[in-house]
This record gives structure tokens, C-alpha cells and sequence, in this order.
């Protein structure tokens, strides 16, 4: 955890170099949208399963054992 500590730290003072500390506020409301757009999207998926009714954990109704899922790889047919 600290060793993330550093390079984050090291990645902001490049940034601060590189560009100046006037374009710092602009990066982070750039970066703030974006985050704040991938929650929404996630919010939306996770609505839209609610009403379909889907449970979220990947279980299928139709996907039990005669369903041909992998339960006999490796076996020749007929075996």
C-alpha cells in the first residue's frame, strides 16, 4: 500500500510538472465526469436487471445439468 502511496504521488508531481497547476482542476472535473458517468451506466445495468427480474449472480433457469454445460468434457460421446 504505501509503495501506491509513492508512485501516485510521483504520477501528480510529472502531472504538475508537465502541465502546469493550472490545468490540475480541469483533469480532476474531467476525471470526475468520467467516474461520474460510469456510475450512472452501472446504476442503469443494475435497473434494468432488476426489472427483467435477473438476480445479477450469472445463474441461468435453463441451465442445469442436462443442459450439456461442460459437465462431460473430456468423455468420448456414448461414454
Amino acid at each position: 500500500m504505501p509503495d501506491l502511496l509513492v508512485v501516485l504521488i510521483v504520477i501528480l508531481v510529472l502531472v504538475v510538472i508537465w502541465r502546469g497547476p493550472r490545468t490540475i482542476p480541469q483533469i480532476g472535473a474531467m476525471l470526475g465526469r468520467g467516474v461520474r458517468a460510469a456510475r450512472e451506466e452501472a446504476n442503469q445495468i443494475r435497473s434494468d436487471r432488476g426489472d427483467r427480474g435477473d438476480r445479477g449472480d450469472g445463474s441461468d433457469a435453463g441451465s442445469g445439468a442436462d443442459a450439456g454445460s461442460g459437465g462431460d468434457v473430456g468423455r468420448p460421446p456414448g461414454a
